[in-house]
């Protein structure tokens, strides 16, 4: 019994292979139901924005809450349903699916509600809910089990549900992808998936398993990869490939979550366990407690949920808790995900490296952090020959260039394996080390090396060649194994085991033989020894990387210094400077090619080292262009006339000026930031708006992060243009040009209804002078005296005359214009009557010139009529002997018409006097006048006394011209 309790003191006091857990922020941790969390296996997890974690169990649904533990109510009694899922909704509700129903859930007012789901029949939806998630359109799809087996959509907005299918009853696990409504599902014959499209649905069939049953517990889907957790391990399908398995399945894993190309598995025995999906390979896990380890109870950890970068996670006995993702603490900004895996080369003046996913990067100042175009995630490694950088995958070796690259397709059987690292021989061939052989490009194909024979189907880490012309090949934790090698063919010479873990190989300085560094030490091998040579070790301070250095120099890490060996046959060892202690899983340095400065990174940041300075000596000085020893500006008002800004940017810095680079920026817009080229500067702005700005240059180490910065605070006045008196003045000048204007359209409304009104008038005016009382009264005594002299034929003609005309009359006299025929023919039917009435004492002619078109001629009605009228009754019927009426139609030019009317009567001056004597005043000819005018300014009319050859009135002359389109 003693040497058991010896045996676990022993063990809990020795470091586990696992390490500390990453700033664990644990939001509770409860054993049983003694602070209200009741010891149920958890079934689903969900976190909101500000920590709020619910989690859904077979007997309720409970919200841990600043450490307190909170059962969710509805109404007055405790939510004990059986929880199926959590579907969020806009981070304002929860959609939480039930054995009974479907809940909604306010993540406001706390406040749970029953959601009443009935189907396209009215029918109750019953059974086993599971709500999957919302599609692009805003509507939630649902899965019912059971006897139903159904897919259903909700719409909100309709408050509608639609029926999808039916028939899925053999539905297990099952996962939705929203954004392409699609539905991933297990069942015994394997895993599929569903495709939605309006009412069609395509199956597609993955991971057959055949006749025997498939158990899966958990699938995940990431973007395009699917990941599976079946009975037989985790498996990983990219772009809708065949499944490839990712890692053998040693413990029952109830979950997964990924993030940042890390897949985190719930599992029951391990606890927390991390995939590195891009290195192929399981991480060191997560512990949640100080002590560095974990109950048998905590071990069984049943769900995981990521939110703003934490992982969630709940075991079966009724604990939860959280741990960061994230760990940066010089608060430096990743330009990409790294992990202590991430492979590190120098090329040309720029360092690769691929991150946490395998994606290949390249860094060099001043430029930002780029990706290679054209190469896929998922890189293993990255190598170096000579002349060229190379990359690979299981399945392609990349030729790096600048722009571009070009790949090489490696043989099928190294596609289920994984590439370890890529060297390169004596003619500048990469060399590529597997889990399973040996691969060479030669003469433009990858294929196995000649003359390598693997019996062992190992796994291959390193090889290096010495001065003589051999290769040495280590075998991971096993042996070496070495050989001649020529052109391209391996002749094997001898193997000697050697059971350590290699950080690197180097060719000793003699050229004979090569130097393997270890955790534990550097150990020289020659070809023929049985063992390796222990050259020195460091005591209790393991070995983690080693670097080659000028001549016979070395550079060496472990987990606390960077260390410097000046020469590798008198092995004195000089620390650098130590590796900061909060760095979390340090990877391996790499030296900044061209500078004594080193970039470490750790499981999510990155580490400046800069041998010889704790904290570098920065100071950017910011004065007026042209007078650069002046006092350094901290504000500045510039002319506005002018509103120009030229100001120069220099920096003082004991670090080499590749790495650091002054950038500067306004008002805290990053997104418009620009780099000053070297040490210093000038900047300028032009024409800003008025306003405060504020100029921020910041001295950046590696465009990682600002390690001094400065700030000039900018007040640009506006000029007297833009100043609120001249708007104001403007304002009033707009007010009064606007008074103006409006004062002016009303003045012209007004006119236009002055004028209307008058024409009205004119008009009324004009139909009353044609219906001339005196013409009426005449007219009927005439057809009065046609009917007592038994003239019936005759007055039966008159009357229809006489009634066609005042038809005529009064519909001319509604028009504006009428065409000049009608008018004409009104004309005649008047003159015809007149002549009729007086006894034929008077003649008429009427002549309308051929080049007139009488139809399409358009003047005011009835204008002709008044002259007409005064020709026969002043002039012609005050001769005894009667006379002649001439009325002629003539077209001057397109657009003036002249009308004649002549007659041969007493003349208008002795018209004039027995009027007077009469004492009567016509107001015919001034209305027609009136009437001229209104229609156009230009018509006008004259006339014109004939005289006979003594000197005598022998008639009247009347000339007529309007402006009218003939």
């Amino acid at each position: 019994m003693k040497r058991k309790i010896l045996l676990f003191t022993l063990l809990f006091l020795l470091p586990l292979p696992y390490l500390p857990a990453q700033d664990f922020t644990g939001i509770a941790h409860n054993r049983g139901t003694e602070q209200g969390l009741p010891p149920y296996p958890p079934r689903v997890l969900y976190a909101a924005e500000d920590g709020r974690l619910w989690i859904g169990t077979e007997k309720g649904l409970f919200l841990l809450r600043g450490g307190e533990v909170v059962p969710v109510y509805h109404g007055k009694e405790a939510f004990n349903a059986y929880i199926t899922a959590i579907v969020p909704e806009k981070n304002e509700k929860l959609w939480i699916g039930t054995q009974e129903g479907i809940y909604v859930y306010s993540l406001k007012s706390e406040l749970l509600q029953r959601q009443d789901l009935r189907d396209h029949r009215n029918r109750p939806l019953k059974a086993y809910f599971q709500p999957l998630g919302f599609d692009p359109e805003g509507c939630l799809w649902i899965y019912t089990g059971y006897n139903q087996a159904s897919l259903y959509r909700y719409c909100p907005a309709e408050n509608r549900v639609y029926h999808m299918g039916k028939g899925y009853n053999g539905f297990r696990e099952v996962n939705w992808s929203g954004g392409k409504k699609e539905l991933w599902y297990a069942e015994n014959r394997g895993i599929f998936r569903l495709r939605f499209s309006g009412r069609q649905v395509e199956e597609k069939a993955f991971f057959h398993s055949g006749e025997q049953a498939l158990e899966v517990s958990d699938i995940l889907v990431n973007g395009k990869d699917v990941y599976f957790a079946t009975s037989a391990g985790v498996w990983q399908s990219q772009n809708e490939e065949e499944p490839r398995p990712l890692f053998a399945r040693d413990s029952y894993i109830h979950q997964m979550a990924v993030r940042n190309g890390y897949l985190y598995c719930a599992t029951t025995g391990r606890g927390i366990r991390t995939w590195n999906i891009a290195r192929g390979r399981e991480e060191r896990g997560f512990r949640h407690a100080e002590e560095n380890t974990f109950t048998p109870a905590d071990n069984d950890i049943r769900r995981v949920h990521i939110r703003n970068n934490v992982l969630y996670y709940a075991g079966s006995n009724g604990y939860a808790g959280s741990i960061s993702l994230d760990h940066n603490p010089l608060g430096i900004r990743p330009a990409a995900e790294l992990s202590p895996s991430s492979a590190f080369t120098a090329y040309k003046g720029k360092l690769y490296f691929l991150d946490g996913s395998g994606r290949l990067f390249s860094y060099m100042h001043p430029d930002s952090i780029q990706s290679i175009p054209d190469m896929p995630a998922g890189l293993q490694t990255i190598g170096l020959s000579a002349e060229e950088l190379w990359a690979a995958d299981n399945q392609i070796l990349y030729r790096i260039y600048e722009d571009r690259a070009e790949g090489f397709p490696i043989p099928p059987q190294a596609y289920r394996t994984r590439i370890n690292a890529i060297t390169a021989d004596p003619q500048d061939r990469p060399l590529l080390l597997s889990d399973r052989g040996i691969y060479l490009l030669k003469n433009g194909k990858v294929a196995p090396l000649e003359g390598f024979s693997d019996e062992t189907y190992t796994h291959y880490t390193h090889a290096v060649f010495d001065g003589e012309g051999r290769l040495y090949i280590h075998a991971h934790y096993s042996f070496f194994l070495y050989g001649r090698y020529e052109d391209g063919v391996f002749r094997r010479e001898g193997l000697s085991e050697f059971p350590y873990e290699i950080k690197m190989l180097l060719p000793h300085p003699s050229g004979r033989g090569i130097l393997a560094f270890t955790p534990d030490g550097v150990y020289r091998f020659t070809g023929g020894q049985k063992s390796a040579e222990l050259l020195f070790s460091f005591h209790n301070r393991p070995l983690w990387h080693a670097y080659p250095g000028k001549a016979q120099a070395l550079y060496l890490q472990d987990q606390r210094t960077l260390m410097y060996i000046p020469d590798i046959r008198e092995p004195l060892v000089r620390e650098l400077v130590p590796i900061p202690a909060s760095a979390v899983r340090p990877g391996a340095a790499v030296r900044i090619p061209g500078s004594r400065s080193w970039l470490l990174p750790d499981l999510r940041s990155w580490w400046y080292i800069h041998p010889g300075e704790r904290k570098p000596n920065v100071r950017i000085h910011i004065s007026e262009a042209g007078n650069l020893s002046g006092n350094p500006i901290r504000k500045l008002e510039p002319d506005p006339n002018r509103n120009f800004i030229h100001l120069h940017a220099g920096l003082q810095s004991s670090l080499p000026a590749r790495e650091v680079q002054l950038q500067y920026y306004l008002n805290g817009d990053r997104s418009s930031m620009r780099v000053l080229p070297g040490e210093s500067g000038e900047i300028y702005f032009e024409r800003l708006p008025p306003g405060n700005y504020t100029l921020h240059v910041e001295a950046r180490l590696f465009d990682l992060y600002t390690i001094a910065s400065e700030k000039v605070d900018i007040y640009i006045r506006p000029a007297w243009y833009d100043s609120p008196s001249f708007l104001l003045f403007c304002i009033l000048i707009a007010v009064s040009l606007g008074g103006l204007i409006i004062q002016g359209i009303i003045r012209t409304i007004r006119r236009r209804e002055q004028l209307r009104r008058r024409i009205q008038e004119t008009e009324n005016l004009a139909l009353r002078s044609q219906m001339n009382p005196h013409f009426i009264f005449n007219t009927l005594n005439s057809i009065n005296s046609l009917v007592l002299d038994n003239k019936t034929d005759e007055a039966s003609l008159y009357i229809r005359k006489f009634s066609r005309l005042i038809r005529n009359t009064l519909d001319l006299t509604r028009k504006e214009s009428v065409s000049l025929q009608d008018d004409i023919e009104n004309l005649e039917l008047y003159i015809q009557l007149e002549s009729e009435r007086t006894g034929h004492r008077f003649r008429w002619e009427l002549h309308i010139d051929p080049e007139l078109d009488t139809s399409h001629t358009e003047i005011p009605p009835l204008l002709v009529q008044p002259f007409v009228e005064n020709a026969i009754w002043h002039g012609l019927i005050n001769r005894p002997e009667g006379g002649t009426l001439r009325i002629r139609y003539e077209r001057k030019n397109d657009s003036m018409l002249c009308i004649h009317i002549e007659d041969d009567g007493i003349g208008r001056e002795e018209a004039r006097k027995r009027a007077a004597s009469r004492k009567h005043t016509s107001h015919g000819l001034t209305i027609v006048k009136e009437r001229l005018e209104l229609a156009d300014p230009g018509n006008f009319f004259i006339f014109t006394d004939i005289k006979n050859a003594a000197g005598e009135a022998a008639g009247t002359h009347v000339h007529i011209y309007l402006n009218v389109k003939c």
